[in-house]
C-alpha cells in the first residue's frame, strides 16, 4: 500500500508489540507519520529543464509544465527565462538566480529546500543545464545525498550543430568554450589530434 516496504510495517508493529500501553490511536499516528516521510521522500527531486537555444517555441510540453510546477525555478538570468515564462504564458510559484556568481553561496540553501520536500528546477539561459552552464556542483552534491536528479530533455547547441554541419555523427568531442588565447587553443586541437 503506497509502496510501504515491509520493513516499515514491522518497525511499527514491533513498537505495538513492545509497549502495550501504546493505544491504537497513537499506533496509527506513528504509521501516519511513517507514510508522510516516505511520500515526501519520494518526491525529493531536483529537474533539470532544457530551455530553447533561439526560437522561444522550441520548449517541449513537458519543460512548460514542470516550470509551472516547481515550487522554485532557478534561473542562470531570471531577466531572460521570465521572457521565455511570459511569452509561454507561464507563472512559476518562485522564480531565483543560480549562476556562477552566487552558487556556493546557493547550493546549501537549495539541498536544504530538497531535503524538505521541495521541488526544484534548473534552467539555463539556453540548452541544456550543466552543458557549459551552472549546475554541475549543485547535481554532484544532490547525487552524493541520495537526491534523484530529473533530466527534462530539449534543445542542446552541440547537438543541433553537429546534425547540421554535414561531418560524420557517428564519433565526435564536445570541448566546451575554448580559451581566448589563440596559443591555448592551438594547444587544445594539437592534444585532440594526438589523441585520434
Amino acid at each position: 500500500w503506497l509502496d510501504v516496504p515491509n520493513s516499515i510495517w514491522a518497525s511499527a508493529g514491533r513498537q505495538k508489540k513492545n509497549n502495550p500501553k501504546l493505544t491504537t490511536k497513537k499506533f496509527v499516528r506513528i504509521c501516519l507519520i511513517f507514510i508522510y516521510f516516505i511520500i515526501i521522500h519520494k518526491q525529493i527531486a531536483l529537474y533539470l529543464i532544457s530551455t530553447p537555444i533561439g526560437n522561444l517555441d522550441a520548449l517541449t510540453l513537458r519543460a512548460l509544465k514542470k516550470m509551472a510546477e516547481v515550487d522554485v525555478l532557478l534561473a542562470e538570468d531570471t531577466r531572460k527565462t521570465t521572457q521565455l515564462l511570459n511569452h509561454h504564458g507561464i507563472k512559476p510559484k518562485k522564480i531565483t538566480v543560480y549562476n556562477q556568481d552566487n552558487k556556493h553561496k546557493k547550493i546549501p540553501e537549495i539541498i536544504n529546500n530538497l531535503n524538505r520536500g521541495k521541488k526544484i528546477g534548473l534552467v539555463s539561459n539556453a540548452g541544456t543545464p550543466l552543458i557549459s552552464d551552472p549546475g554541475y556542483e549543485l547535481v554532484k552534491l544532490a547525487v552524493s545525498q541520495g537526491i534523484e536528479i530529473i533530466s527534462i530533455p530539449g534543445p542542446s547547441a552541440a547537438i543541433t550543430a553537429l546534425v547540421v554541419s554535414g561531418f560524420p555523427p557517428t564519433r565526435f568531442s564536445f570541448l566546451g568554450f575554448l580559451p581566448k588565447s589563440k596559443n591555448k587553443q592551438s594547444e587544445i586541437f594539437k592534444n585532440l589530434d594526438q589523441n585520434k
